[in-house]
């Protein structure tokens, strides 16, 4: 997970996980991967300056990488 801190200017990863996998995905294919992610206490809420997100790379044997960001928005109770 990654903090960005627009009012800084600059980006903090909390915290990363890696899953490691050996399986074949075909083109076009849609495969998940199910995982679960504690928000750290110190977690603040979501504001128009600072933001969360899941940034996700994927590397493939033959060097092929990709990437996707997934926004998280922090509630008040």
């Amino acid at each position: 997970m990654v903090i960005i801190d627009r009012a800084e200017e600059n980006e903090k990863v909390v915290n990363s996980i890696t899953i490691l996998t050996t399986k074949s995905i075909q083109s076009e294919a849609i495969n998940k991967v199910p995982f679960s992610f504690l928000l750290p206490n110190s977690a603040q809420v979501s504001t128009g300056t600072l933001s969360y997100r899941f940034k996700t790379r994927l590397a493939f044997k033959k060097g092929v990488e990709g990437y996707d960001q997934d926004a998280i928005r922090i509630l008040e109770n």
